[in-house]
């Protein structure tokens, strides 16, 4: 994709080559989603689809609901640690960010009926989480010709000096009013030379993020004589995303001025949605259940609050410092998900499970907020997001073995396709996931463990592409559960 992927940044606040930080980037954060959930739905790689039975299903085929056979509460804990290492001019950083949270809780209500027919009618409340934001890293590297401020160069060229805090006010503006720009002469006033005119300088950016993408699932499903189950499930989305990012360029070059500048962009997301999500799973033999589920399309309604901030540092002591504020509410249509589902049942002795997922990315759609008067049309952004973005294939298997009573063991494999449509020059690669877990289940209570390891190579640019080579981050995340639950 080289140079059409602006990811992360380039298009967005951080470098504020517009105003306005709502684009392709946000449109695919809130569309991915990761198979988190229970230890039993995390050890079988999150394919669930024809199992059902597990509170974690209900947010991927919610016919899994009408499975239960008896009341159940459950609670799940994790530990994750995500590393990640940039590689940028030839120098690799690498940084660990470790945090603690809930994947899901919920319980589910089991109701038999006395009907030769429809023998149970099961409902389900709870919260499933599905992304966590939780990420830290930092990119370093000397460059010998070219500069951050060369953008921001480019971006004022022909506008007037006293125009720039109105056409670029988080990012031109903020470098002339802390002497990073300057204009040729007086009588020149809109043409201008930057701070570190020949790009000698050592660059570093980090970034972190935090944050959440869960949703509150209210579910319902039938039970039609052990033959066929139906589910569906209303689902109410959260996303709580921050995001703070700190580029900094200290000057090589002796005879210039600048000692160094800092360039900080923090964001902050709240948003609030709804889905609906529909499934049913067919048991056609005694060793075979076959499922198959719709998850619509989700809305989404976001508010976005940012801060951005510009500090210079020169020689002679001299230090100067401006920032700007900003804020947009903004809606946001993520694709639609199908499912396809396959069971074998292997007596009493265990379970093999595969799952396909199809979901079409560039199917995402932002949208002006209902409360805006003079809405913004997005039609640049749903244009790049068509074109940058593709329809992807992804898969999940998982084993379930109970090697003696009460013990059971799983293990689970998992590959989502990256979702750029082309492919050429490009590092990125698919995400997998590996895991595993074991569990002790009673009549009444159980205990599960499960632990998982997902991998992918994905690929941005500090800043313009034309100007800086690509940057490749290798990231490894892996996660530990814990499920309690009890059966009654």
């Amino acid at each position: 994709m080289g140079k059409l992927k602006l990811i992360i940044w380039a298009a967005c606040s951080f470098l504020g080559l517009s105003a306005l930080a709502q684009n392709e980037e946000e449109a695919l954060r809130y569309s991915l989603v990761e198979p988190l959930g229970t230890a039993r739905f995390t050890g079988m790689g999150g394919a669930f689809g024809a199992v059902g039975g597990d509170f974690s299903a209900l947010s991927w085929n919610p016919a899994g609901v009408a499975v239960f056979r008896r009341n159940d509460l459950n609670m799940s804990l994790s530990v994750s640690s995500m590393t990640t290492d940039a590689n940028y001019e030839n120098t690799l950083v690498s940084q660990t960010q470790n945090a603690f949270h809930l994947p899901q809780i919920g319980v589910v209500g089991a109701y038999q009926k006395d009907d030769a027919d429809w023998r149970f009618f099961n409902f389900a409340i709870g919260y499933q989480k599905l992304r966590n934001f939780n990420q830290s890293f930092t990119i370093r590297g000397d460059v010998q010709d070219n500069s951050l401020l060369d953008v921001f160069r480019a971006q004022a060229e022909g506008t007037d000096f006293n125009l720039l805090a109105e056409a670029f006010p988080f990012t031109a503006d903020l470098a002339w009013n802390t002497f990073l720009l300057d204009t040729l002469n007086s009588a020149n006033p809109s043409s201008y030379v930057t701070a570190i005119p020949y790009g000698q300088a050592t660059q570093q950016m980090r970034m972190e993020t935090s944050g959440h993408m869960g949703e509150t699932v209210l579910s319902f499903g039938g039970n039609y004589q052990d033959k066929f189950y139906f589910g569906a499930t209303l689902g109410f989305p959260v996303v709580r995303y921050n995001r703070e990012v700190t580029y900094s360029e200290s000057n090589l070059d002796e005879d210039i001025d600048l000692a160094s500048f800092t360039y900080t962009d923090e964001l902050v997301t709240n948003g609030n949605g709804i889905n609906i999500k529909l499934g049913t799973i067919y048991r056609a033999t005694k060793w075979l259940r076959l499922g198959a589920a719709w998850h619509s399309p989700t809305a989404l309604s976001f508010s976005d609050v940012w801060d951005s901030e510009m500090s210079s540092f020169f020689k002679d002591g001299d230090q100067f410092t401006a920032n700007a504020q900003g804020g947009f509410d903004y809606n946001l249509r993520t694709p639609g998900r199908y499912i396809g589902s396959a069971a074998f049942l292997l007596g009493k002795y265990g379970i093999i499970s595969a799952d396909y997922h199809y979901i079409d990315y560039s199917n995402a759609k932002l949208r002006a907020s209902n409360l805006i008067p003079d809405p913004y049309d997005f039609n640049s952004e749903n244009a790049t997001i068509n074109s940058l973005y593709r329809g992807t294939h992804n898969v999940r298997i998982g084993a379930e073995w109970r090697v003696i009573r009460p013990f059971r063991l799983r293990a689970g494999y998992a590959m989502s396709q990256h979702p750029y449509a082309d492919v050429s020059e490009s590092y990125y690669t698919n995400t997998t996931t590996i895991s595993g877990g074991l569990e002790w289940r009673t009549e009444s209570w159980y205990i599960s463990g499960a632990y998982q390891q997902r991998t992918n190579t994905d690929e941005l640019y500090l800043y313009d592409p034309a100007l800086v080579d690509v940057t490749t981050i290798d990231q490894s995340k892996g996660e530990f559960l814990v499920t309690i639950g009890i059966r009654y």
